[in-house]
């Protein structure tokens, strides 16, 4: 029987994989993860949140700005996880930020793909 360690160890982020575009990806999605480190805990170990916690700077009061977050994340580059490489700064940039009262960003986790299940556990295991 194959173990998810066994697995997941064919995906860590050990170099350029494939080219999309001219953009070299490496397997990162699931770099770390071994099948038994999957809690918040073990999330939180490998950096998960901190972006979150710059932004809202708990405690601190000293927040990032609407903003100064969607430039921080067009600067880094970061684009979506769903294969069209959409860069997410841009996409966030797009929300109206004249209107008032509470907004939402809506996250598509539609696996709509055909024979794909990587969707629901990417969300769950590895935001």
């Amino acid at each position: 029987m194959t173990t998810a360690a066994q697995i997941l160890s064919q995906f860590q982020a050990t170099g350029v994989q494939t080219c999309f575009h001219d953009r070299h990806i490496n397997p990162q999605i699931v770099a770390g993860l071994d099948g038994t480190n999957w809690g918040i805990k073990d999330y939180e170990a490998r950096g998960g949140y901190e972006a979150l916690r710059k932004i809202l700077a708990q405690g601190e009061g000293a927040g990032l700005t609407q903003d100064q977050v969607i430039a921080t994340v067009k600067e880094s580059g970061l684009r979506g996880r769903g294969g069209a490489g959409f860069p997410t700064g841009l996409k966030w940039s797009f929300m109206p930020r004249s209107f008032p009262g509470q907004k939402y960003l809506v996250c598509n986790s539609d696996e709509g793909e055909p024979g794909t299940c990587k969707d629901r556990d990417i969300l769950q295991f590895n935001p």
